[in-house]
């Protein structure tokens, strides 16, 4: 059985672990979301409840210790909002890196887009290349049985031909991605910059978004744990 060449095969891959990498981003978020939102909306009712229970929760409180428990608890619903955004941010981000990723490695073939030649290319690379335009095979018998003046008549017009198909390529090229980026612009109305294929992704603003998902993650996961162990530490239940 005839395998695949390097080339191909870890080209798949990479695209398989770029799919993996994104499910198992999303994933965590599901999770951790869960949990995330489990806690603020706790956050939020113990508050409602010291704030209706002001008067009575005194017995048990001082002031200064309600406003403490109140504030952590703030804070830490606050930090889990703020991580849910960071974490949006950093997906969408990682989505955006992974799908240029893909375009790089994508297996879909297309017309060459770019012309340029290095001018040591032999007649028989040239109708490697011209053959995704045209069949022109034919032609290489008449170059080897011609002289120097048709061989060098026939080499130019190779590639013309190669340097103007690419070029109308190109331009169809742009054309669809302008027509696709316009259609998600009126109905979604994504930025046309999204759709740049020479668009390098932010590693700067990934690496922000990632450690700022840490940093929050951390404070939000402390303010609730502190204001639920303070008010363990200092609530003073009667004894009578």
């Amino acid at each position: 059985m005839q395998r695949e060449t390097p080339y191909v095969s870890l080209r798949k891959l990479f695209r398989k672990n770029n799919a993996e990498a994104k499910e198992l981003t999303r994933y965590i978020f599901e999770k951790s979301d869960s949990i995330t939102m489990w806690i603020i909306g706790l956050s939020f009712g113990s508050m409602g409840v010291l704030v209706a229970t002001l008067k009575d929760i005194n017995k048990y409180l001082s002031t200064g210790e309600v406003k403490t428990v109140f504030l952590f608890l703030f804070l830490g619903a606050l930090f889990g909002i703020l991580y849910r955004i960071f974490y949006l941010w950093y997906y969408t981000l990682m989505d955006v890196a992974l799908r240029h990723t893909d375009y790089r490695l994508s297996e879909d073939q297309h017309m060459d887009i770019d012309s340029d030649l290095d001018g040591e290319e032999t007649f028989k690379e040239l109708i490697r290349l011209n053959s995704q335009f045209e069949d022109l095979t034919h032609l290489k018998a008449l170059y080897d049985d011609g002289d120097e003046e048709i061989r060098t008549l026939l080499y130019n017009d190779m590639v013309t031909f190669y340097k103007t198909n690419t070029a109308w390529a190109k331009k169809m090229f742009d054309l669809t991605i302008e027509l696709v980026a316009d259609i998600y612009n009126e109905n979604l109305g994504l930025n046309k910059k999204h759709f740049d294929l020479n668009r390098k992704p932010s590693f700067n603003r990934m690496a922000i978004a990632k450690w700022g998902c840490f940093v929050l993650y951390l404070a939000f996961m402390f303010s609730f744990l502190f204001a639920f162990g303070y008010f363990m530490y200092v609530v003073k239940i009667p004894t009578n």
